[in-house]
């Protein structure tokens, strides 16, 4: 989810949630944290969405992807791993760069109902 949105994040995180199991949030992210190429994509893909206004975009989580993610950090870095030093930053920032990306969006939309309906229709 992103934008501006104009009610308490606690509100749309509590109805999504409980809109299906296995369902998680992240922070509100702002557009300005997407590189150009992947609002092209996001926008492009999903042509009914107003751009200035809150979204929500709804993406399946890939674990093996996560998991790719953190054996190539911990590759390069591997110096850190050893000395038991990798920070869990930057293992939240893998997942969060997994999960947000925008080629794996399922749904998004403007609609905090229209992204209930989705949830609970999966």
């Amino acid at each position: 989810m992103f934008g501006k949105p104009k009610y308490r994040n606690e509100f749309w995180a509590d109805e999504l949630m409980d809109a299906a199991n296995n369902v998680g949030t992240t922070l509100p992210l702002l557009q300005d944290e997407f590189d150009d190429k992947q609002l092209v994509i996001l926008f492009s893909r999903f042509q009914k969405v107003e751009k200035d206004k809150a979204l929500f975009m709804i993406n399946e989580i890939n674990y093996e992807a996560i998991q790719q993610e953190v054996k190539k950090v911990e590759k390069k870095y591997k110096w850190k791993e050893f000395f038991n030093r990798s920070p869990l930053s930057e293992y939240i920032d893998i997942e969060n760069r997994v999960v947000t990306n925008v080629e794996n969006a399922l749904l998004c939309t403007n609609s905090v109902k229209e992204a209930n309906e989705f949830l609970k229709n999966i």
